[in-house]
């Protein structure tokens, strides 16, 4: 987009990075947010599931596919999408943060306050990637 400061040809361009072999997942995510996000709905899910299968042990194709669903009506396939990614990335507090907010929009109370203390907890012990990254940086110049 940077570069062609163009939408459409921003999203022909991703298109054809999943038409490589081995098809490069991240083309696929990108182009299905990039659907999703100017309302084509069903091929921006498309996409996403095609990103999915691609990179099945990703945790955020999943949490990204559970929001869609959200959004589209389908609580209980987002809850199970959600779900996946926590199974998948159990630390991430984000993801029992999100749980939380929809198990609270669906009246389940006590279970939404089980997945905010959860999350609570989570983002307090969550490191901070970019120190921990210097502070390998740093043992690797030592060397």
């Amino acid at each position: 987009l940077e570069e062609t400061k163009d939408p459409r040809e921003a999203y022909q361009r991703i298109l054809k990075g999943g038409k490589v072999w081995p098809p490069l997942w991240e083309s696929h995510y990108f182009a299905g947010r990039m659907a999703w996000d100017s309302g084509d709905r069903k091929q921006g899910m498309e996409l996403v599931d095609q990103a999915i299968y691609w990179n099945p042990r990703t945790a955020f194709l999943r949490q990204d596919r559970a929001i869609f669903l959200w959004e589209a009506g389908k609580r209980e396939d987002a809850f199970e999408g959600i779900q996946k990614a926590i199974e998948l990335h159990p630390v991430k507090w984000e993801y029992h943060d999100r749980l939380s907010r929809w198990l609270h929009t669906t009246g389940n109370a006590q279970e939404a306050v089980q997945e905010k203390q959860i999350a609570q907890h989570l983002q307090t012990i969550e490191p901070d990637y970019g120190a921990e990254v210097q502070k390998i940086r740093e043992q690797i110049k030592e060397r």
